[in-house]
């Protein structure tokens, strides 16, 4: 597979992928994290997980909670019918390594001589990581976001106890976030390929009423 190709969610896929990849894509259907060639031993996908953190298409859950591994795990082992599939270390290492080979950056994604020292802290003194054996498995199929205790980014303590350290007004940032979603909300048209509104994408789970109906 060439080295440069990314394929993102492949919900549409358009010609700027080689006809080939779109072969192996096809023949080997890459659903349990790692795909391996029966012959020749060579992996033929490297797959990165990611979190979109946009809640209002409810496909991702990364703004919440560490549920990306867990759902790449659980849905890996149904869609190989085998709970041997998709295991923790294999999600772990997609979330991390795979992520990382994926951008091209081998400085990325691991503890190392040269690396940048990203990495976070894991409290696992919790209920929902008790009684605890294998910390991999209890933060992929246990973990959520609360339970790093701390954030490191370039080897500076970014986070701390769920604090950001260096951002006084979190509700500024909300507030910023919200408008940036809103903004990007407002473009869904026109970028889309089939030109539907983000209201078409991800409707409402319910009717809006406006208040003056009251």
């Amino acid at each position: 597979m060439a080295s440069i190709t990314i394929a993102g969610n492949c919900y549409v896929v358009t010609s700027e992928i080689p006809m080939a990849d779109l072969e192996l894509i096809r023949k080997h259907r890459p659903n349990a994290l790692k795909i391996v060639d029966e012959e020749t031993k060579e992996e033929l996908f490297a797959v990165g997980l990611g979190g979109n953190s946009l809640s209002d298409y409810g496909v991702s859950f990364g703004g919440v909670s560490n549920d990306e591994m867990k759902l790449a795990a659980i849905c890996g082992k149904i869609a190989e019918r085998s709970p041997l599939k998709a295991t923790a270390a294999t999600v772990f290492n997609a979330a991390t390594l795979g992520g990382a080979k994926a951008l091209g950056r081998d400085d990325l994604g691991r503890l190392a001589r040269g690396a940048k020292a990203d990495f976070i802290v894991v409290d696992t003194n919790n209920s929902q990581m008790c009684p605890l054996r294998d910390p991999i498995k209890a933060l992929v199929y246990s973990g959520m976001s609360s339970d790093f205790a701390k954030i490191f980014v370039d080897g500076e303590l970014l986070v701390e106890n769920g604090r950001l350290l260096k951002e006084k007004d979190e509700g500024a940032l909300r507030r910023d976030l919200q408008q940036s979603a809103e903004a990007m909300y407002a473009r869904v048209k026109e970028k889309h390929w089939d030109g539907k509104s983000h209201a078409e994408l991800a409707p409402m789970s319910f009717p809006v009423v406006d208040s003056d109906s009251f």
